[in-house]
């Protein structure tokens, strides 16, 4: 039967799929603390990188994430500083990544590299060092 086989390729090919990803972890899990450095070190850079970092949740849009610095007395805020964080958390570091939310259009969540590597609670703990707080 064409769908057996079907259903088959389609075991196969997730069973791959999922060998592949589990590789992928393994590896970066191995490669934390050079990932984490780079983070860190564009952090110490622009430090409102990990504000905006901490604001991302998947929900939020970009202007909602402006009204949540702003709220949180945060320097100068404005949607197109906010835009440069974002862009550059999801084109250079990676650690950010566009979702669709139905009814609110374009949102960010937090990357696999959050959950692997437990970034949102090491950008807490270097906030916190940093004498910034938590961002929560």
């Amino acid at each position: 039967m064409a769908d057996d086989d079907t259903f088959n390729q389609i075991r196969l090919i997730r069973s791959r799929l999922e060998s592949i990803e589990h590789s992928q972890e393994v590896l970066v899990r191995v490669e934390a603390p050079m990932i984490w450095a780079s983070i860190e070190e564009a952090f110490g850079q622009d430090p409102a990188l990990a504000d905006v970092f901490l604001l991302v949740d998947g929900i939020r849009t970009q202007s909602q994430i402006v009204a949540a610095l702003r709220a949180a007395g945060a320097a100068v805020v404005s949607d197109a500083t906010v835009s440069r964080k974002v862009t550059r958390l999801r084109e250079e570091l990676h650690i950010i990544e566009v979702v669709v939310s139905p009814g609110q259009g374009i949102v960010h969540a937090k990357s696999r590299l959050d959950r692997i590597l437990g970034l949102t609670a090491r950008t807490q703990a270097w906030k916190r060092r940093q004498g910034q707080g938590d961002g929560s």
